[in-house]
């Protein structure tokens, strides 16, 4: 898409648009399923064949604990937020 400008070229040179995948559950998922989820997903990410395929695929796997995801996901909804209020960008 070469007509379509870079975030530096739109005038957003600090702009880091990396993209994050993870799981979510609903709100009032039991603390106890959470954690036997993570815990799943903590041991996938732990076997070579994944890790190889999600790199291949070019993902990082990270892994970690709810609250780290949490953290992403609070961090980015800040950014991307004032992002949207100053360009003034409205969903209709």
């Amino acid at each position: 898409m070469p007509a379509v400008p870079t975030f530096a070229e739109a005038g957003w040179p600090a702009i880091d648009g990396t993209g994050y995948r993870g799981l979510l559950a609903p709100a009032g998922t039991p603390r106890e399923i959470i954690m036997r989820l993570n815990a799943g997903v903590n041991n996938a990410l732990q076997i070579p064949a994944v890790r190889a395929r999600l790199t291949e695929v070019g993902y990082v796997a990270l892994g970690g604990t709810p609250e780290d995801y949490g953290r992403i996901i609070g961090a980015e909804m800040e950014k991307w937020g004032k992002i949207i209020r100053e360009a003034g960008i409205k969903v209709e």
